[in-house]
């Protein structure tokens, strides 16, 4: 039968019906397509054209690379310098730097067994790693198994730590960043980190570290992943494909080309410092990883991939595993390159090409040009066209490019070459979710911050998962399965592909179906079936440590309540563990039902114990006891008696009480008496702080913690008050952040806030106390005396009085009265920063307040005026002391002895002597200390011996202090035959002779330059017992660093590292001098990076001493690279590093900038000294301007500083050149403040004097110089050689030439062109013409216009032979007469050779 038409079944009316709709459709589309649709899918082909390109290029050119790395072997280890480990002998494990594995994880149940395993079989020296887990699980069944995995391992020996928090802030990041904050990280010098699924092989570190070690420039070192599953399913083998190729091209080419790439998160190596450097890890997005990388980068810092390293991992193996992980890596970058961008394009630190490849190379094209251009291009405009004929693309945008990456991306596993069909649709498929991804992290929509752990398997589930069948789901949950998204990509793509199958003229509707079916099979969660784990038979709980809980059966249902007890048995008596552990009597009920018999509770629900019952009391007495105790505690607390309880629990944790330690005490009780525990916990921390016991406090505590006990702030406080107490201040801090910071829910107050400030002070890390100063502000606490006081303590023991100044004003106007010991430390501060009118008014503030002086305030101000050599002040306040009933004591009378020494009054020290034995003051052995060591500093040492003898007469014993001082006294006098016999003088009292005996004497004669002898001593200490020490190494290296013997130097560096004594900055520093005084900076720099790399941290003299040498030399630029690296390492500039700074730039005429370092001085907290105005007084003379030299002397005199010989050398020879009289008055100043006049003021008097003329005082200051054995230079004859011709006294000039040549002087060309000049001024030109011969003869050459003047003088005179021959001479040499050219002589003679042979020639 033939089939009719469809038109002939249906009605005329429907027929109708149907064609009017579908005219009006075609109509209003053909209306809307030429205006609308066909020029925005033109632009939009463009677009994706251009982007086609732009990815294109990109992977042809890391293509190229990779060909360029393989062709010429460019392998890792020949770009960086690779040295396999070895092991020393001398040093042992100490060689190697200690690393960090840090394991962060969340709920991961199935491989933290593999990791955690993984790391620990890492082959390493084992007091060289710290393996750190970062549990963040919120299933605490988890979180047990974790914690005992990790005790398993310790138990072997294995330095594991398990660190938790009590939020998950920051997910990774957050982990990573809290668990670089403990304590013994800061011993770290790398840190290796592997994800919760990587098994890295045992030799990982040894292949990695050396290329850190070797290369100080090398921040990160990343490892390729190795997929243990790729081979699972279909979508497995896609991942690898995609991952492959980022890690065989993208990776290999950033290492190679500009040496960066992203942090892959882990199996790399880091190196500590750059993370911190780089500002530790941050969780503004989701991949924490690549922020890390990109802002160390900018900082300068370079990586390294070795793709010949593979690290075991997992592939996600779910669709919807693999979606959330997608996501998290398609909108992490976009949104970091959102907050980067601008930072990257304003960064001064890396190169212009290397800003490119970041912005557009690594984020640009990788991370948002390739996920939206492989959607909207291949998934919605191409398939527009089809409806569209009018546009047309490109056989080469469409097809060729696209095919050429397709096979570019195939290079990385050619294993799968066969499936790059399924790879294509696949990426389309995930190209939506990527392209979605990216647009949320560019516009941070609500999505941005996602952060989905994603979902393992691990072996162990895999194996399970063969060996039983899984029951199948049952239940179709469409909110689960089905992907709405999928779904109407596929639908549009498939309704692309039947449009094109009925108008198409080409066969793309072919590639339409099968993506469409793709994006189907996606969008019904065909591949998204869950596994489900069947229930695990019982397990038996490996042993921890100690062994002891082996007989616990372990189900499911009581997982968690078992690991939890497990976890308390091991600290019971072995007997009661015993008791417990019967096989054939497994005891199911509570623990804790051995150890409360007496509880009427425990009578009540007294559990029921199958089998034969068996007597579980304790079976020695020492059990007994314990017992006995922990019942008494129970019925004192139950009975309020809390006193005696305390009393109780001070004496059971003191030596000889039955319990070995506190957590021993802790376990027993809180298994007797659980509800009690809150309160015993608190009482027994109490009072192990009290007891001085601040360790075994620390591990209470962290046993507490552990056990969820939250004990309260008195408690806390009392623990945090006895780490103070004990110095350990670090560790009070790291106890301050981890209760109050971490949000632990107890609240600090200002007692608690006090001891973080203190120990933050006592580290010297005033900026810390400062913050807890504002956080307190923040909480609205105000901060008390006690607070200031120590704040205060600090900012003067740093000498940073207006920062002091500064809380001292905030402390009045916050109306916190200050105390005595406010003023006490304020008036000290003043007092040793020089600023005694300011101690002055607080003594008077203190009066005016009613706040009573006590001996520490008048010692302090006797102090601070004997320190400035102030004895009339001091003596008033002495006698205000006595008239307050305050009697001098031995310390009062060894600040006066100071004083009187430092005015030169040995004699007004022996008067007070007298005195104070005549009142009966006791001397003490540091009273006469400081007085002998006076006396011997003035070369008195026989006095100081008398005073010895009369002291002992008193009943005073020497000790080996006292004789120190007298042999440092003869070593200071340099009588080193003396100290010897005062060395032998000790040794007959029965006195033996230390360290610092010897090395006061070897430092003696080191400065006599008599290193041999200097090495003899040195090995005499040893044969009288005294092994050399550090100090004493260090005196050999400084006086063989200031002769310039350096080879000599590292030799005794490396003989102090053989005899296990490690060089200290000291010792570095000296070497650093020397080189850099020796102008050998580059050397000194080279010992600068040896420090570093052997763990020693320079500190500000260091840096100041290259800083120094850099600006000597005029190398400024080099000067500031140290100024940042000192900033870099965290080092404040000191006043040294400003003054030398000043210095340089003055030198190079910089003068406006050498101002703003003057300005930051005070900044800083410090204040300029007579350096920093000397140096700007010498910029400005050396520039002519005089007016502001005067300027700055009136300020050195206005802040009470006394001017040095170096504030009147630019002074005196500035103001000569204008005003004689004032540079007078200058050298009259100079006179009255009793300073030495030296050769360099005499010369520019003598200079200025010449200049003016008056040549009478300028002779008058040269006799002076004569009669005060000050050096006369030839400077000093020239001036006066000018003053003579100034007045044209030609016979005395000849005189003064005699003189200096018989005063060992030979005339150089300056004095020889100054008699021609001087002659020929005078028209003396026969007399010029000798002097002229003289310097020929001399082998000097005379300036062009002198000679010029001279010929011309001989010419207008009419002496033709002297002319003749001055002209034979000057023709001879090369110098032109008539041009008053310069020399020139013949190639290969010199100018001496070319003299004699003229002079030969003219005998001829």
């Amino acid at each position: 039968m033939e089939r009719l038409p469809t038109a002939a079944m249906l009605p005329d009316s429907f027929l109708g019906a149907r064609d009017d709709i579908s005219m009006q459709m075609g109509l209003i589309w053909d209306q809307i397509k030429a205006p609308l649709i066909v020029p925005m899918l033109r632009l939009a082909v463009v677009l994706c054209l251009i982007m086609s390109v732009m990815l294109f290029v990109e992977r042809l050119y890391m293509a190229v690379v990779i060909v360029l790395i393989k062709f010429f072997g460019r392998k890792p280890e020949k770009r960086y310098k690779w040295e396999p480990m070895k092991d020393d002998v001398e040093l042992g494990n100490s060689a190697y730097p200690t690393v960090l594995v840090q394991i962060p994880m969340y709920n991961e149940r199935e491989v933290y067994q593999i990791s955690i395993g993984a790391a620990c079989g890492l082959s390493w020296p084992s007091d060289r790693i710290i393996v750190q887990v970062l549990d963040d699980s919120t299933d605490t069944t988890i979180k047990e198994m974790v914690e005992l995995e990790c005790q398993r391992w310790a138990s072997k020996g294995i330095n594991i730590k398990y660190e938790i928090r009590d939020n998950r802030n920051g997910y990774k990041a957050g982990a990573l960043k809290e668990g670089m904050k403990r304590s013994y990280v800061k011993s770290c010098d790398f840190v290796a980190i592997f994800d919760a699924d990587f098994q890295p092989e045992p030799d990982f570190l040894w292949r990695t570290i050396p290329f850190l070690l070797h290369n100080p420039e090398l921040a990160l070192v990343q490892t390729r992943w190795k997929f243990v599953n790729s081979n699972e399913c279909l979508m497995t083998r896609m991942q690898e494909m995609s991952l492959d190729y980022h890690f065989t091209v993208e990776q290999e080419v950033g290492s190679s080309t500009h040496a960066f790439f992203g942090f892959n998160g882990t199996a790399g190596v880091w190196r500590i410092t750059a993370i911190n450097e780089a500002g530790g890890w941050k969780d503004r997005t989701t991949v924490e990883d690549m922020d890390l990388a990109v802002r160390a980068s900018l900082k300068g810092w370079k990586f390294v991939y070795l793709g010949s390293i593979q690290v075991k991992n997992e592939l996600p193996s779910t669709f919807k595993a693999y979606r959330y992980q997608q996501h998290r890596w398609s909108c992490g970058p976009a949104n970091l390159f959102r907050k980067m961008v601008m930072e990257i394009v304003r960064n001064k630190k890396v190169t212009f090409w290397k800003k490119v490849h970041v912005i557009y190379s690594f984020f640009f094209v990788r991370k948002i040009i390739a996920h939206i251009n492989a959607f909207v291009f291949y998934c919605i405009v191409l398939p527009s066209t089809v409806m569209v004929p009018e546009v047309e693309v490109p056989k080469w945008g469409g097809i060729y490019i696209p095919s050429i990456i397709t096979i570019l991306n195939a290079v990385g596993t050619p294993r799968s070459i066969h499936l790059l069909v399924f790879w294509i649709l696949f990426e389309n498929v995930m190209s939506l979710h990527r392209t979605k991804a990216t647009i949320i992290g560019l516009l941070e929509a609500s999505r941005v911050n996602e952060w989905i752990v994603t979902e393992k398997l691990g072996d162990a589930l895999r194996t399970l998962k063969a060996a039983t069948k899984l029951p199948r789901k049952s239940r179709f949950r469409i909110g689960e399965r089905l992907h709405l998204l999928e779904l109407a990509v596929g639908l549009y793509l498939f309704f692309c592909g039947c449009y094109d199958f009925v108008f198409g003229k080409n066969y793309f509707f072919m590639f339409l179906y099968i993506q469409a079916t793709a994006f189907f099979i996606m969008g019904f969660g065909v591949f998204e079936g869950s596994i489900k784990i069947p229930t695990p038979p019982p397990l038996r709980s490996p042993p921890p440590p100690g062994g002891g809980y082996c007989g616990l059966l372990l189900t499911p249902s009581s997982y968690s309540e078992k690991l939890k007890m497990a976890r308390r048995v091991y600290l019971l008596p072995k007997s009661v563990l015993n008791a417990i552990n019967k096989p054939q009597n497994p005891i199911s009920v509570p623990l804790s039902f051995n150890l409360c018999t007496d509880s009427a509770d425990n009578q009540t629900h007294q559990p029921q114990i199958e089998g034969p019952t068996e007597n579980h009391n304790p079976t020695n007495i020492h059990d007994q006891q314990r017992h006995e105790q922990v019942r008494k505690l129970r019925v004192l607390l139950q009975q309020g008696r809390s006193e005696t309880a305390r009393r109780l629990i001070k004496s059971l944790i003191l030596p000889g009480s039955p319990f070995s330690s506190p957590t021993e005490l802790y376990t027993l009780f809180s298994l007797s008496a659980p509800s009690m525990k809150p309160t015993f916990c608190d009482m027994l921390l109490a009072a192990c702080s009290e007891s001085k016991m601040p360790t075994e406090a620390v591990e209470l505590y962290s046993l507490m913690r552990k056990s969820g006990t939250r004990p309260c702030l008195a408690s806390v406080n009392v623990m945090l008050e006895s780490l103070v107490t004990s110095k350990q201040f670090g560790k009070t801090l790291e106890l301050f952040s981890e209760i109050f910071e971490s949000g632990q829910g107890i609240r600090p107050d200002k007692f608690t806030y006090g001891k973080a400030i203190q120990a933050s002070v006592k580290l010297g890390d005033l900026e810390r106390a400062g913050q807890l100063v504002n956080s307190m502000k923040m909480k609205r606490m105000n901060p008390g005396v006690f607070v200031y006081n120590v704040l205060l303590g600090g900012l003067c023991k740093e000498k940073k009085m207006r920062d002091a100044q500064k809380v001292f004003d905030e402390m009045i106007e916050g109306k916190v009265t200050p105390n005595l010991v406010t003023y006490n430390t304020m008036i000290d501060g003043c007092s040793k920063a020089g600023e005694l009118e300011k101690a002055f008014e607080l003594r008077e503030r203190m009066k005016d307040e009613n706040v009573e002086a006590n001996m520490v305030t008048y010692n302090t101000m006797l102090s601070g005026l004997c320190r400035v050599k102030r004895i009339e002040d001091a003596k008033r306040i002495l006698e205000e002391m006595e008239a307050h009933s305050f009697a001098p004591d031995g310390f009062t009378y060894s600040i006066l002895f100071d004083g009187h020494f430092r005015c030169g009054d040995g004699e007004g020290s022996l008067a007070l002597f007298e005195e104070a034995i005549s009142k009966g003051v006791k001397i003490n052995g540091y009273t006469c200390s400081i007085l002998l060591n006076g006396l011997c500093k003035e070369g008195n040492i026989e006095k100081a011996e008398e005073v010895l003898k009369k002291l002992m007469e008193t009943g005073f014993i020497p000790d080996v202090v006292v004789y120190n001082t007298i042999v440092s006294g003869y070593c200071r006098r340099g009588e080193i035959d003396k100290a010897i016999l005062a060395i032998e003088q000790m040794e007959v009292r029965g006195l033996k002779p230390n360290c610092i005996t010897f090395n006061s004497l070897i430092d003696k004669i080191r400065e006599t330059k008599d290193m041999d002898m200097a090495e003899e001593w040195v090995k005499n200490m040893a044969k009288k017992g005294v092994f050399p020490n550090l100090e004493t190494y260090n005196i050999l290296i400084n006086g063989y660093g200031q002769m310039c013997v350096f080879d000599k130097c590292f030799q005794i560096v490396e003989e102090m590292e053989n005899k296990g004594i490690k060089p200290n900055i000291v010792s570095y520093g000296s070497l650093v001098n020397g080189l850099c005084k020796d102008g050998r900076l580059l050397e000194a720099e080279i010992v600068l990076r040896d420090m570093l790399s052997r763990g020693v941290l320079p500190n500000a003299q260091i840096y100041n001493m290259l800083i120094g040498g850099c600006c000597t030399v005029g190398n400024l630029k080099d000067a500031y690279r140290f100024l940042d690296e000192m900033a870099k390492t965290g080092i404040s500039p000191t006043l040294v590093t400003y003054n030398a700074l000043i210095h340089g730039l003055c030198k190079k005429g910089r003068l406006m900038e050498a101002e703003d370092h003057a300005s930051q001085i005070t900044s800083s907290g410090y204040s300029p000294n007579v350096i920093t105005y000397n140096s700007l007084i010498s910029g400005y003379s050396d520039a002519g301007n005089t007016q502001k030299c005067l300027e700055l002397f009136e300020t050195i005199k206005s802040l009470g500083m006394k001017p040095t010989l170096y504030t009147y050398h630019p002074l005196i020879s500035g103001c000569i050149r204008e005003d004689m009289a004032l540079a007078e008055k200058l050298y009259g100043e100079m006179l009255q403040m009793g300073l030495v006049p030296d050769r360099v003021v005499y010369n520019a008097l003598i200079h200025g004097y010449a200049e003016h003329g008056d040549t009478q005082k300028a002779l008058a200051l040269h006799s002076e110089m004569v009669n005060q054995n000050v050096y006369v230079d030839r400077m000093t004859y020239n001036s006066l050689i000018l003053g003579h011709f100034k007045q044209g006294k030609i016979s005395e000039v000849k005189d003064l030439v005699n003189d200096m040549k018989a005063q060992g002087l030979t005339p150089k060309a300056d004095t020889y062109s100054l008699l021609v000049k001087g002659h020929c001024e005078l028209k003396d030109f026969s007399g010029a013409y000798c002097w002229y011969r003289e310097l020929f003869e001399n082998g000097f050459l005379l300036n062009a216009s002198t000679c010029h003047e001279l010929t011309s003088g001989l010419q207008k005179e009419g002496r033709e032979q002297m002319f003749a021959v001055l002209e034979v001479l000057s023709t001879r040499i090369g110098q032109d007469i008539s041009h008053s050219v310069h020399l020139r002589w013949q190639p290969g003679v010199s100018l001496k050779e070319s003299t004699v042979n003229s002079k030969k020639e003219l005998v001829r």
